[in-house]
Formats: C-alpha cells, structure tokens, sequence
C-alpha cells in the first residue's frame, strides 16, 4: 500500500497542528470537486490514509459528501473516470473485508449510505460489482466480497420499492453463506428475504425467515441483528393477527433495553452506535403502531414526544418519519386539517391549499413501503371534513402504488373505503 502517490497524501495531512491537519481533510477534497480536477479527485478521494483519516476524525458524513460529489462531478466530465473512481473503492472496500480495523469496509458504508437521499456513488458501486463489470485487482479474492455487493443492492433495490434484485440474488446469496458457516452474514440476508415476502403480503414466509435470521444471528454473537429480527417476526405476526398488541409491545420492550444497552457502550465502534441508534428509533416507531391501532392518544403522545427528539431522526435526515406519526396522531385527535396538512407534505398529490409540499419528502415517500395506508388515512381525513372529491382522489391514488412495496396488503382497505361511498 506504500507507493508514493499515497505517501504523497499521507504527508499533507499529517503534518502541522490538529487544526491544520482538519483544514487539510476538509480542503483537499472540497478543491478538487470544485476544480472538478480528475487526477486530484482520484488521488485524494480513493487513498485509504486519507479516507481512513477522514473517518477517525468524526468527518465520516463530510467525507460521504464528499465521494457523491467527486462521483457525481467526474461522471458528468468523463465516464470511464467515473468507473476508474468505483473500482478503486471496490478495491479499497474488498482489501478491508479482509483487514482487521480498518473504519472504511461496506459494511460501514452500507450502514451510512442506504439511509440517503442522495446515494448513486453508493447505487453505482454496488451494480458495477454485483453485476460483473468491476475487475478486481489481481491479488483480491473477490467471489465472497461480489456476493456481498449483490446482497447489499438488493437490500437498496429492496428499499426503493424495486424486490426484482431480491428476487434474484438473495436465494443464492442465503445459499452461498449456510454452505460456507458464515452465520452473522446469513443472519442479515435471511433478514432481507424475510423483508421481501413481508413486501409481497406473503407473511407467513416472511416469520419463517425472520425466525431463521434471529437464531442465526444470536449463534453468531450478533445481539442488535438478533432482536432486530425479532422485533419484525413479532410486527408481521401482529399483522397477520397470530400476536396480540401486548405480545409484539412485550418484544418492542425487551429488544429496547438491548438497543439502549448496546448504543451506550459501542460509541467507539461507530456501526454497532449508529445500528443500534436507528433500531431504537425504530422501536418507538413501532410503538406509535400499536397506539395508533389502539387509539391510545396518551401513549401516542408520549411516543411521539421520543421521536421529536431523536438524534437518529435528525443526523440522517428522515424528518418525514415524523410527519408520518404526526398525521397519524391528528386522525386520532380528529384534528382532520391537520392530519391533512401534515400528509401534503410527502405525498406524491396536488393539494393546493391544503398544505406544502417538501420536494425531497415526496422522493423519499414514493419509495415507502406501505404508503397506501397514508392515502387510505389522508383519503379518510377528507371524507371526515365531507371532502368527497378529494377522499375519491387520495382513495384513487393509494391504489396505483405498487403492490410488491407492502402495499398490496393495504388495498383492500382501499377498495372498501371506495365501494363505501360510491
């Protein structure tokens, strides 16, 4: 790894004061992507020293900008700079699966990227290796790593809506990793899977999977995949009315002491923080769910009031999570223009007076799993107010989101809210 073009960057940012070596981290990059300079960009951005560097000093999601700007600035000025700049990553990422402590591997990468809004460096790296256009260097072992890229766009695809790739790599994925005992591994793809046939309504699939990927998970040590898992077999088990509401909160409960635990002692190991950061959030998420089922407005308060102040919400830009719960919480109210209101912000309709629409929101909603439940609620809302036109058109529109997103279960909600009133 020492050749003179990284010990080059190497000695930029390790002389001087903490504060000179900061500006430096911060510098390098920044003039590059404004330059759009191709060789300073590939240089600076794809060198481990600098990226690892950047990492140990908190400015990991400075650097995430950075790479999806470098991304973004040399595919616009020259394509195959572009894949020159994803397959050094791959390289990087590939040479860190097999490295003990080394900060930037995918998995830290996964967990940082996916929950963007602005993620094709993320996109594009993984279809260049899952769908074998990147040639890894000649010394890496790349069958397993490959594997990985492809499990990890499926989950990306997974998450946009998109369960062709899942459909497609996850079953051999899952297969690959019993063979060879890689259990943790197995633990989260099984999870992937089980999340696929929750998205397609096939629930009773999806708890097998759920079950299989949190024992799996507790073999192999990993305690936060565990009660992750859990947590969703209990969700979908609610769903499908095979738990009750205190059944699924008992786990919610026990799986938050676990969260809480793990999120206080892991500080130093920044995956495990942030995983069991966001499961926490989930948590109340999914605590809100079960008020909201009850129609419980104490315990929907009290959640809600965990969820304005989550640091997870905020760090990574998933404010229209709130919304959701906010707009759920008016229904229960009966504050039907407020719930409408909050609704106009993130869903995919014109509503002109009613409320203002967050461009990003919309983006992110479109991609929602289990979004026609909120035209369902804002089409409900209007029918309260004696808004028929606009009930008829919310109604209208949860029926066109795609049924392999978890919205196939909600439509025939849907169907009987329009023969109700047709």
């Amino acid at each position: 790894m020492a050749t003179s073009t990284v010990q080059t960057v190497a000695d930029r940012i390790r002389g001087g004061t903490a504060n000179d070596r900061m500006a430096r981290l911060r510098d390098l990059p920044a003039i590059a992507i404004r330059r759009v300079d191709e060789a300073a960009l590939l240089r600076v951005l794809t060198d481990p020293d600098f990226i690892e560097a950047k990492i140990d000093a908190n400015l990991a999601e400075e650097l995430l900008d950075n790479l999806q700007s470098a991304y973004l600035a040399l595919k616009e000025r020259s394509e195959s700079s572009a894949r020159v700049f994803l397959a050094r990553h791959l390289d990087l990422l590939a040479q860190g699966e097999r490295t003990p402590g080394m900060l930037f591997t995918l998995d830290y990468l996964d967990s940082r990227m996916s929950y963007r809004y602005s993620r094709q460096f993320y996109t594009d790296l993984l279809v260049e290796a899952a769908t074998g256009m990147w040639q890894p260097s000649s010394d890496t072992d790349a069958h397993t790593f490959v594997r990985k890229c492809q499990g990890f766009f499926a989950n990306l695809s997974r998450r946009r809506g998109d369960l062709a790739a899942a459909r497609q790599y996850l079953p051999g994925i899952i297969e690959h990793l019993a063979a060879v005992g890689n259990l943790k591994s197995l633990a989260t793809f099984e999870y992937e899977m089980a999340t696929t046939f929750l998205r397609l309504g096939d629930l009773r699939r999806a708890i097998d999977l759920f079950q299989r990927s949190a024992q799996h998970a507790k073999d192999a040590a990993d305690e936060i995949g565990e009660w992750i898992s859990r947590c969703l077999e209990f969700r979908v088990r609610f769903l499908d009315d095979r738990k009750t509401a205190e059944d699924f909160q008992a786990v919610l409960g026990e799986a938050q002491k676990v969260f809480n635990r793990i999120a206080q002692v892991s500080a130093l190991d920044s995956r495990a923080h942030n995983r069991a950061e966001s499961w926490l959030m989930s948590v109340n998420l999914h605590l809100f769910e079960i008020a909201f089922s009850k129609a419980d407005i104490a315990v929907a308060d009290a959640v809600i009031h965990e969820l304005r102040r989550d640091r997870w919400l905020k760090s990574n830009n998933r404010d229209v999570l709130l919304l959701m719960c906010e707009a759920r919480l008016a229904i229960l109210k009966g504050q039907w223009r407020e719930a409408i209101a909050w609704f106009a912000r993130y869903l995919d309709m014109d509503l002109p007076g009613w409320g203002e629409r967050n461009a990003s929101f919309v983006i992110w909603a479109l991609e929602r799993h289990e979004i026609a439940e909120d035209y369902l609620f804002l089409g409900n809302s209007f029918a309260a107010m004696n808004e028929e036109e606009n009930a008829q058109k919310s109604w209208r529109r949860g029926l066109e989101c795609p049924d392999e997103n978890g919205n196939g279960m909600i439509k025939p909600r849907i169907r009987s809210c329009l023969r109700s009133t047709g």
